[in-house]
């Protein structure tokens, strides 16, 4: 999934199918989002 994705919407997107979700912009703002990404993949 790519697009919009917030770390509280990984769920959803996990649910609906998608094997992960790629994101540029949000952790290009603040680095440390990465680890929030990371963690709703768990």
């Amino acid at each position: 999934a790519l697009g919009g994705v917030a770390p509280d919407d990984v769920a959803a997107c996990r649910a609906a199918g998608a094997y992960g979700v790629a994101v540029m912009g949000p952790v290009m703002r603040d680095p440390a989002l990465v680890a929030a990404y990371l963690d709703a993949l768990g």
